[in-house]
């Protein structure tokens, strides 16, 4: 039996749906393993939890490094929409995974972070984003995308006398000097088109078909997720209370700008036991680059989500 959510002093967990507003979206195309990312993201969270062997696959071997500048999340129920919005930076890895049963696409993040205590509570409680806090580098213009960076608190090796502490965790850099080679785009179909040809020449072979179903999807401004959502339980902390998949459906309401960057950009992604990013993804050691770099500036309205399991939820 639900009971009523109490709303105490000083609550961070403002209600959905969510508006976010003046979004600059800077994304950056690595290659992945899907082997390893099936292991670590899809059996782990998804398929184990549920009790359901191969029904969530990763989609393409291709993830995206992506950073966001959020001028304003607001809650659009009443009464929260009248207390205060929220400027947000963040910085994440996106996967594309497969609902084989319903065979559908969606948007899995196996590592965010946030700069803010009230973006962080409402992700992870609401939603099941895991979210953790972090300091990000991200440029205020996207003319100017020199350097995005994520700082966070992190444990370097396991052991009785490990020590957490802030280190670098994932940097992008463009190489070369002078102004960043831009080019603006008119629309995201015409990004959709130039991604197609960059994806394309580097092989994507027997995943066309999927990435044509994502890129439909994008070019109808359609962006769903899902989530692995759960909370340790007070007397077994082995033990999760509430653990859900849980899906969301969000979309793009206004768009402001797109472009594609030409520059080459390095991903330097830090090796730390607590964030085994490097071995989650399949990536190899060393400075990556990046296959496809672009920027979008938009808003986006962010729904109130759904349970899918258990079936039953809401």
């Amino acid at each position: 039996m639900k009971q009523y959510y109490v709303d105490r002093g000083g609550e961070q967990v403002y209600r959905p749906p969510f508006d976010a507003q003046g979004v600059d979206f800077f994304s950056f195309v690595i290659k992945a393993d899907k082997a390893a990312m099936n292991k670590s993201i899809c059996d782990l969270c998804l398929n184990g939890p549920s009790n359901q062997p191969g029904r969530y696959e990763m989609a393409i071997p291709y993830v995206m490094v992506v950073y966001n500048n959020i001028a304003s999340l607001v809650s659009t129920d009443p009464p929260f929409n009248n207390r205060g919005h929220f400027p947000e930076h963040e910085g994440a890895i996106w996967t594309l995974v497969r609902d084989t049963q319903d065979e559908k696409l969606f948007w899995f993040h196996p590592y965010i972070f946030v700069d803010n205590s009230y973006a962080l509570s409402m992700g992870r409680e609401i939603y099941g984003f895991p979210k953790a806090l972090g300091e990000m580098t991200i440029p205020t213009c996207h003319t100017t995308p020199d350097l995005l960076a994520t700082d966070t608190i992190v444990v370097p090796e396991f052991g009785p006398n490990a020590l957490a502490s802030k280190q670098r965790l994932i940097e992008v850099k463009r190489q070369g000097k002078g102004d960043v080679a831009l080019e603006i785009l008119e629309n995201l179909e015409a990004l959709g088109t130039t991604l197609w040809s960059i994806l394309t020449e580097d092989s994507l072979t027997g995943d066309l078909e999927l990435l044509v179903h994502e890129l439909e999807a994008l070019l109808r401004r359609e962006v769903d997720m899902i989530f692995l959502k759960q909370f340790r339980d007070v007397g077994n902390p082995a033990l999760a209370v509430g653990q859900s998949i849980v899906s969301l459906d969000a979309r793009l309401t206004k768009l402001s700008g797109v472009a594609l960057y030409t520059d080459r950009f390095d991903i330097t992604i830090g090796d730390f036991v607590s964030h085994p990013i490097r071995k989650d993804l399949g990536l190899p050691d060393g400075p990556i680059e990046s296959i496809a770099n672009f920027w979008v500036g938009f808003d986006m309205w962010i729904g109130p989500g759904e349970q899918v399991w258990p079936e039953g939820g809401s």
